[in-house]
């Protein structure tokens, strides 16, 4: 059950780098080509062309002329039209990063499902516990025989060695149970753990 745990929060990690080189990878944009000479003498002309206020024309001057402002060369001109146009992202690409992430969200829901139900089976596995250690702890109460009939044999068995006061690790490799458990057990051969409190260990 802990190497699932495990397994789970590694891949959630891994997803997350991979969500991470997705958001890279898209705010990549095609970057705009980089200003020409041409381009800059286009700037010029069309300063030069920009419309001036009706005072500033003069007789024989062209519309939009002011005093002083020549007309766009031919170098200008064929500069403008050899200007590169800005080009968008390849519409495919797009397609296929949106489905990549469509697919990443479809898996991590499948993850917090399978989460969720994992949770669940350890809340069970949790009660069932309390209840099994609750029958030893009625047990050591009533300073009883050392084993209950019912109950699970490992309990028993660590429980009959915290009575002949094993320590908590060994207890937890013989009887092959957690060491929360063993400490558990250990206080309810002590006689210090009432019965409707040994779930606080878990």
């Amino acid at each position: 059950m802990r190497q699932v745990l495990w397994l789970l929060i590694v891949t959630l990690l891994v997803f997350g780098v991979w969500q991470f080189f997705l958001a890279l990878r898209a705010g990549r944009a095609p970057k705009p080509a980089a200003s020409t000479n041409a381009d800059k003498s286009a700037g010029i002309a069309r300063e030069r062309m920009s419309p001036a206020p009706g005072p500033d024309l003069q007789p024989g001057l062209g519309p939009g002329l002011r005093p002083g402002l020549r007309p766009l060369s031919r170098g200008a001109e064929s500069a403008l039209s050899r200007a590169e146009p800005v080009v968008s992202p390849p519409s495919g690409e797009v397609f296929k990063i949106e489905l990549e992430v469509q697919g990443l969200r479809r898996e991590v829901g499948a993850l917090r499902t399978t989460v969720e139900r994992q949770q669940g089976e350890i809340t069970e596995l949790r009660t069932e516990l309390r209840t099994e250690l609750g029958k030893y702890a009625a047990q050591a109460q009533s300073g009883g025989n050392e084993t209950v009939p019912g109950a699970s044999p490992e309990y028993g068995e660590a429980l009959a060695l915290a009575r002949r006061g094993l320590a908590v690790d060994e207890i937890a490799a013989r009887c092959d149970i957690t060491r929360a458990e063993a400490e558990l057990v250990v206080s309810l051969a002590a006689g210090g753990q009432r019965p409707g409190k040994q779930g606080d260990l878990l």
